[in-house]
């Protein structure tokens, strides 16, 4: 593991497979690093080494860490390193401005597979297609404007902030515009359950979860995507206040047979749970499970 970059000058994604080398990855990858504002809020930059990421520069979150590092949630990143092979069907549900559908891109490589980018908020799923594009990735990933729900829906209200653009809040109810913050706004977007929009009988090997509550909505909408891929792998944020009945999701978890771990930002800190234990996390944290049926 001792080369950084590939033939094209672009850094290689399989070492982000080595939690050891962390360090040396990181140190890497900033060096790469590289910023344009482009006007109108809008910017770019170099990420992981080898993307181009179109960016919200109103954003105060996930920007800062683009902009400066080139990478987002370094645990997180190098568990999809571990886990997508060449040719996988992936899913990236809280899509955000795609840093981590452009890493299940460059991991699916060229020998087949998809990536399905969803997204409830619209004005990110344009940011992400026209990365998509700016890295010829198009033909890779669909880029899909929903709100992940337990029910297909006609429309629901998405509120969110332009400087933390991962913090939306939906609700079948429309706002009051008073209540909201002066950097808010609110737009319908649709809702549907993942089983609805993934077809029947696409394989789904990997799925990354973190749409900001919304998880429990998705465990529920995706029976179907769950019973026909035993080998499916989730990646899925946890926080037990979020839920309107956490203990239920919790027994619906292992009820299926999945095995849970915590991925934690240091990765020999990463812990098997079982029920007892994941029912018993402090409900103010934010906790990223590996959810499979085979560790």
């Amino acid at each position: 593991m001792g080369e950084l970059v590939d033939d094209l000058g672009g850094f290689l994604l399989s070492r982000l497979a080595h939690s050891e080398l962390r360090t040396e990855n990181l140190k890497a990858i900033r060096a790469m690093t590289e910023y344009s504002y482009l006007g109108n809020q809008t910017g770019i930059c170099k990420i992981l080494g080898r993307f181009h990421c179109y960016i919200d520069t109103r954003d105060r979150k996930i920007c800062s860490h683009l902009l400066t590092k080139g990478v987002w949630e370094i645990q997180n990143t190098e568990c999809m390193a571990k886990i997508i092979q060449p040719g996988m069907n992936v899913i990236d549900l809280g899509g955000n401005f795609g840093y981590f559908t452009l890493l299940m891109c460059g991991l699916i490589g060229h020998a087949g597979g998809k990536v399905y980018s969803i997204e409830a908020n619209p004005e990110l799923c344009a940011l992400i297609k026209d990365s998509l594009e700016v890295n010829a990735l198009l033909s890779k990933a669909e880029v899909i404007n929903c709100a992940i729900f337990d029910a297909a829906v006609d429309s629901i209200e998405l509120t969110f902030g332009n400087n933390k653009t991962m913090n939306g809040r939906l609700s079948q109810f429309k706002h009051n515009p008073g209540n909201m913050r002066p950097e808010e706004q609110a737009v319908e977007v649709p809702g549907n359950t993942l089983d609805n929009l993934i077809p029947e009988d696409e394989k789904i090997d990997f799925i990354k979860v973190d749409i900001e509550g919304s998880e429990e909505m998705f465990w529920y909408g995706s029976k179907r995507i769950r019973a026909f891929n035993q080998e499916l792998q989730i990646l899925m944020e946890y926080n037990s206040r979020s839920y309107k009945d956490p203990v239920r999701l919790c027994k619906s978890i292992f009820a299926e047979g999945y095995l849970v771990k915590s991925i934690n930002k240091i990765a020999s800190e990463d812990e098997m749970l079982d029920e007892q234990a994941l029912l018993s996390l402090p409900n103010n944290e934010h906790v990223m499970l590996l959810i499979s049926k085979a560790m």
